[in-house]
């Protein structure tokens, strides 16, 4: 298992709010060796995660937006249909002349 694996697998199992040493040491029980300092443990943290307060250990994690239908082709009617489930009306502009 490589490194990106054990911290993806990690951030995977945290709680929704967690310190940076519970993160540690919940890698380290997954196979990584002990850390060192500034080994860009941080840095893969703030990709994940938030900390609301500066200084602070504790960190709450990303929400991962989910969407209830899958586009497997990104169209202008696909598009459509997509906003008129989801309640929205679409309106095109129309020119017309008219012979004077």
């Amino acid at each position: 298992m490589t490194r990106k694996d054990i911290l993806e697998k990690t951030i995977r199992e945290m709680p929704n709010m967690f310190t940076s040493n519970e993160f540690t040491q919940r890698a380290i029980l997954n196979g990584l060796p002990r850390p060192r300092k500034n080994c860009g443990l941080g840095e893969f943290i703030e990709l994940h995660a938030v900390n609301e307060y500066r200084g602070s250990k504790t960190w709450n994690k990303k929400q991962v937006i989910k969407h209830d239908i899958e586009v497997l082709e990104l169209n202008e009617k696909s598009c459509i249909d997509f906003l008129k489930l989801k309640g929205y009306k679409i309106l095109k502009p129309i020119n017309q002349f008219e012979e004077v």
